[in-house]
């Protein structure tokens, strides 16, 4: 009988009730979940990345720029201090620009949070602006408010330019480094080539006139003319932090970029049992290839040949059990 709304014999309605009920069968694997007909195919992907992550390559953590301050002053100063807008998030990457000038003198840094502070590059000197840079950088900051303070050996103009970034990591390292001197209004620090992918390029200049970023550059912060920038570069090769200042005059370009922090091989799994029910394939080690092949029982792509909790199916159950002797743990066959 036809339904008068639809049309529909009862068959085909009961096929469609069918189907829908299998659609909103749910299974959650960690933070992820999954609304689909095959529910079990869904779960089987969730054990297997959770069981064998070393076969499921991750995205890395992308370089984000998450806070950025200034200040500077042209008359001889006897130290200088800047705070974050914002609190610093625990881990995330600080750098740290900071000069002397008239007289170029050494600088200290230290900051209220109580950071230990690397040294990228410097004291760099330019002569014919009687000034000193460097570069400081803190790979995994304390979280919370802070302040930066710069310290001259005696008193001299200063300049402070303070960034916060994530996605680095605390292993981070400087990877090239340089520097040069000019006058014109082409400002360039000297080409390097990075080993790495995905390198953070900074790049800072002080200048006579008023700096403005290189190409592909994007600029961070200015004070008293002087300028700091970046580019998160995709791919080993070729990195030179480029300005242009208003007019030509002296200039001085310096470049550190950071390379992200190699991750560790994964350790491998434990050697599992082997000869037992749990080795589907019988090659002799049960690994993520016997995993796959419980799953295709599951799912009923293939004949079911390991019903190891002897319910007459090959179920999730199966799988789990394998997935665990997979990982080194006893073979369990078995209700």
């Amino acid at each position: 009988m036809a339904n008068r709304r639809t049309g529909e014999t009862n068959m085909e309605i009961e096929r469609k009730r069918k189907t829908q009920s299998a659609k909103v069968k749910t299974q959650n694997c960690g933070s992820n979940s999954y609304r689909d007909t095959a529910p079990l195919l869904r779960l089987a992907v969730c054990v297997l990345s959770f069981a064998f992550p070393w076969t499921l390559p991750c995205a890395a953590s992308a370089i984000q720029l998450v806070q950025k301050n200034v200040n500077g002053n042209e008359n001889a100063t006897a130290t200088m201090s800047v705070s974050f807008p914002s609190s610093n998030v625990a881990g995330d990457t600080l750098i740290v620009t900071g000069s002397a000038a008239r007289p170029s003198t050494t600088l200290t840094v230290s900051d209220s949070a109580g950071n230990t502070y690397q040294t990228a590059m410097g004291p760099i000197h330019d002569p014919a602006q009687d000034v000193s840079t460097y570069v400081w950088y803190v790979p995994a900051c304390k979280g919370g408010a802070n302040k930066v303070t710069i310290t001259p050996s005696v008193t001299a103009a200063l300049e402070i330019h303070v960034s916060e970034w994530s996605g680095l990591g605390s292993g981070i390292t400087v990877d090239q480094t340089s520097s040069a001197t000019g006058n014109s209004t082409s400002v360039a620090s000297g080409a390097k080539t990075t080993t790495a992918d995905g390198e953070l390029i900074f790049g800072y200049s002080w200048v006579f006139n008023t700096a403005s970023a290189g190409t592909g550059l994007t600029a961070l912060s200015l004070v008293n003319g002087d300028m700091d920038e970046y580019q998160i570069q995709a791919a080993a090769g070729s990195a030179n932090a480029t300005f242009r200042q208003s007019s030509a005059g002296t200039w001085l370009g310096q470049m550190a970029t950071f390379k992200l922090a190699s991750a560790p091989p994964p350790p491998p799994p434990p050697p599992p049992p082997s000869g037992s029910a749990c080795d589907v394939n019988a090659d002799g080690i049960t690994n993520v290839v016997d995993v796959q092949l419980e799953v295709n029982m599951a799912l009923g792509s293939t004949t079911c040949a390991a019903d190891l909790n002897k319910d007459g199916l090959c179920t999730v159950v199966d799988v789990q059990r394998v997935v665990n002797a997979a990982l080194g743990q006893k073979c369990v066959v078995g209700p």
